[in-house]
């Protein structure tokens, strides 16, 4: 009956609907992707930063370990030690904070309102794990540099240098 019409027109099925609106916003995930990148940088950028100012605090400490005899492997581990505990709190915290803001509240909203788009809008098992070794690696990546410098310090001069 339209096939010889002047104004064609396209009919489909809600599912198809919202599957090719949600294909339009590729561009917009696509962003959202970039700019996590950008985050998970700067975040790295400041866990290496407070590493690195730890460790020039605690300059004096690592001489007098050196000195009672720890070797440049253990005061490594230490500076990585206490990294991997910075991110791995800072990740559990992440979840913390975004567990039940997603699962309480945006996330109920969402499927409530706008389930057709969003039937499910939850924090599914691997997301969680996926954020934690995150965090880690992370931490790890951001406590290679100075752990190392913390590990090449030679006793007498960690010991006379103020912080």
């Amino acid at each position: 009956m339209f096939d010889e019409k002047e104004i064609q027109t396209l009919s489909q099925d809600e599912r198809a609907f919202n599957a090719s609106f949600l294909a339009s916003f590729s561009a917009v995930l696509t962003a959202i992707d970039l700019i996590s990148i950008v985050i998970l940088v700067i975040m790295g950028l400041v866990l290496g930063n407070t590493i690195a100012m730890g460790v020039r605090e605690r300059t004096n400490e690592y001489g007098v370990l050196k000195a009672l005899g720890f070797s440049n492997a253990h005061i490594i581990w230490f500076v990585m030690g206490e990294a991997l505990v910075i991110g791995g709190a800072g990740g559990a915290l992440g979840l913390l904070i975004s567990y039940p803001f997603i699962e309480k509240g945006l996330g109920r909203f969402l499927e409530e309102n706008m389930g057709a788009m969003f039937p499910y809008f939850r924090i599914n098992p691997a997301t969680t794990a996926l954020a934690i070794a995150l965090a880690f690696g992370l931490a790890i990546v951001a406590s290679v540099i100075p752990a190392l410098q913390a590990g090449r310090l030679k006793t007498v001069d960690a010991l006379k240098r103020l912080a």
